[in-house]
C-alpha cells in the first residue's frame, strides 16, 4: 500500500512572519553592502594598477627621448 508523502507544516503568527521577513531583508542589505565594499576595493586596486602602468610607460618614454637627444 502506498502512503502519501508527509509534509511538515509550521504555523507562525503574523508578527513572527514579519520578523522573519525583516531579518531576511536585513541580511540581504548586509550582503549587498559587503559586495559593494568588495567591488569598490577591487575598482580602486585596478585604478592604482593602471596609474602605475601609465607612470612606468611615461618614464620609459622619457628615457627613450633622452637617448634620442644624445
Amino acid at each position: 500500500m502506498l502512503t502519501p508523502p508527509v509534509r511538515t507544516v509550521v504555523v507562525v503568527s503574523e508578527n513572527q512572519l514579519t520578523d522573519l521577513r525583516r531579518q531576511q531583508v536585513n541580511e540581504e542589505i548586509e550582503t549587498v553592502k559587503v559586495q559593494q565594499e568588495e567591488l569598490e576595493s577591487a575598482y580602486n586596486r585596478r585604478k592604482q594598477s593602471l596609474r602605475d602602468s601609465v607612470a612606468h610607460l611615461e618614464s620609459q618614454l622619457k628615457q627613450l627621448q633622452r637617448t634620442d637627444l644624445k
